[in-house]
């Protein structure tokens, strides 16, 4: 297929740039917005789950025009304001204005019924499939190494308000699937780069797409599979971005999906990290809660089939700091990278990080695997013991 052989995908993205803005934001959030909200004596201000689930606009309108002389006692910058705004709402300021597909030129003429995911040249997800091999057979890749050196540009798809593309793009049935940290979805022709469809998510995304069959949706036959900056994971029909289904897999407004969820067998793995290593320089942070899990949940429904915390034992209160402040543990254990699927052991596979918190437990900075049926540690091995980190 010729597209593999000439056609390129083209983002520039400030990743650095992005993603110290949004650590800083949750450290202006840390140090100056949890003195008030979420305290039990201020019923007034909704704790920070709640002022996630605000568009990026409106908080950044409450903390600039806002008559609350509480906001402005605060005496913030401009920039930290949008930092904020940025970092709860899980979007770039602007991005739901401009990242429609229905206000750009290069509309495809027509949609016509994609052929099957698995029926040629292909990448499809983080690993190529749910294994994980990352290995490309020629078959899949349409291409030479000696043809490798005589490729050239044909398009470029500049992705509308991004900072950054984190995860890679998917190819499949001659189309190709990607977003950013703007929170829009695309469906481009892998051929000409004219897109198909867009997709808003509730908050930016950072990880590779899955496409693979889905049941139950009507003309619907193969889905669109991802998880954004909030926690939540998406279904979305691959033909034309409509959304099959949408379920978050954790409250935790510190915990983030930043690993591409795995597709095998009908089942979608999705990964769940920390976003609190920062909060310890602030002695106001109840540090900390996090806990790195895999949820498995039904590709058809997106209901959850088990969820396994990498951490069995949920934090709980343990001392509280110089400045009064409860502290809580354990905590850590992040899986920031894909579940490795095998079905012929019937095992989920993943890694973890470090802990937040001493005593580190045996299955942090481990390697753990699961049963893929009833989500129960099957074994785990660490392959660093007593590493309790946190910046600051």
């Amino acid at each position: 297929m010729k597209y593999f052989r000439i056609g390129a995908f083209i983002a520039f993205a400030g990743v650095l740039q992005a993603q110290w803005a949004s650590e800083a934001g949750f450290a202006v959030i840390q140090q100056q917005c949890m003195k008030c909200h979420g305290k039990a004596n201020m019923p007034q201000a909704p704790g920070v789950a709640a002022l996630r689930e605000f568009s990026g606009e409106k908080i950044y309108q409450s903390l600039t025009t806002g008559a609350d002389s509480t906001h402005q006692a605060l005496n913030l910058s401009d920039v930290d304001k949008r930092h904020v705004a940025e970092s709860l709402s899980g979007r770039l300021l602007g991005s739901d204005q401009i990242g429609d597909a229905q206000l750009m030129p290069n509309r495809c003429a027509s949609n016509p019924p994609m052929a099957d995911p698995a029926g040629g040249p292909s990448w499809n997800g983080w690993g190529g499939s749910g294994g994980n091999a990352r290995f490309q057979p020629a078959s899949s890749a349409g291409i030479t190494p000696n043809q490798a050196q005589h490729l050239k540009l044909k398009w470029a798809f500049g992705l509308p308000g991004a900072h950054a593309a984190y995860g890679q793009p998917t190819i499949v049935s001659g189309r190709l699937f990607v977003g950013s940290d703007a929170g829009w979805i695309y469906s481009l022709d892998a051929a000409t780069g004219c897109v198909y469809w867009s997709f808003m998510t509730k908050a930016g995304m950072r990880n590779a797409i899955s496409v693979g069959p889905v049941k139950g949706h009507g003309s619907a036959k193969y889905g669109v599979f991802f998880g954004d900056l909030k926690n939540n994971a998406y279904g979305l029909d691959a033909q034309n971005g409509e959304l099959l289904w949408i379920t978050k897999v954790d409250d935790n407004y510190a915990a983030r999906i930043t690993g591409a969820p795995a597709l095998a067998d009908g089942r979608v793995y999705v990964p769940l990290a920390k976003w609190e290593s920062n909060s310890a320089r602030d002695l106001n942070y109840p540090c900390c809660t996090v806990r790195g899990s895999v949820t498995s949940l039904d590709a058809n429904t997106g209901k959850q089939v088990w969820k396994h915390f990498v951490i069995e034992e949920p934090p709980k209160p343990t001392r509280k700091n110089s400045a009064g402040t409860q502290l809580y543990g354990p905590s850590g254990g992040s899986v920031w990278n894909t579940p490795t699927v095998d079905l012929k052991r019937g095992l989920v596979y993943f890694g973890s990080g470090e802990a937040t918190n001493e005593p580190a437990p045996k299955t942090t900075d481990a390697v753990l695997a699961v049963d893929i049926k009833s989500g129960k540690l099957a074994w785990s091995h660490q392959g660093y013991e007593n590493d309790a980190y946190i910046i600051g």
